[in-house]
């Protein structure tokens, strides 16, 4: 008898849902955010290693579309990157695959692209600098999904 009462209590504690879906984030639901975690910047060899512009810590993906150049359309991500200005590119998502994404924040100039890998509430991958005169360094990136705040995150 137990056994069966200890059973029905695991069972009915248990969702039988993702952990996303038991936190109240649907797998399918937008915007959404990830906390990110960028790793030891390496520079290109015999280049010193400047890198004013990383990724921030908390990124929020939205669905608004921002435009990027000639008939490219991306997504809004926020927030800005502070060293890079309010100049140049709103900072922008854009799906790769079904399970990958792009971000991007430019000044035009300089900025870092980062391409992510989608595993479930978790992302990873790699950040890459870049500038006009061809500076560039690498960071590994891991993240995941959070909920996501009631503010504006971006431009």
């Amino acid at each position: 008898m137990r056994a069966v009462l200890l059973l029905s209590f695991l069972v009915a504690c248990s969702s039988g849902q993702p952990d996303s879906v038991a936190s109240g984030m649907s797998p399918d639901a937008w915007p959404r955010c990830y906390a990110l975690r960028t790793g030891d910047w390496t520079p290109p060899s015999g280049q010193k290693l400047d890198v004013t512009h990383a990724p921030p810590p908390v990124v929020q993906l939205d669905t608004q579309q921002v435009e990027h150049g000639v008939e490219q359309k991306r997504h809004r991500l926020g927030p800005d990157i502070p060293a890079l200005g309010q100049r140049g590119l709103a900072p922008s998502w854009t799906r790769l695959a079904p399970d990958s994404l792009q971000l991007l924040w430019s000044s035009g100039y300089e900025g870092v692209f980062v391409t992510l890998a989608v595993r479930g509430d978790s992302i990873s991958g790699s950040a890459r600098t870049f500038t006009d005169y061809g500076s560039r360094a690498l960071a590994p990136v891991n993240g995941w999904r959070i909920p996501c705040s009631q503010e504006p995150s971006s431009r």
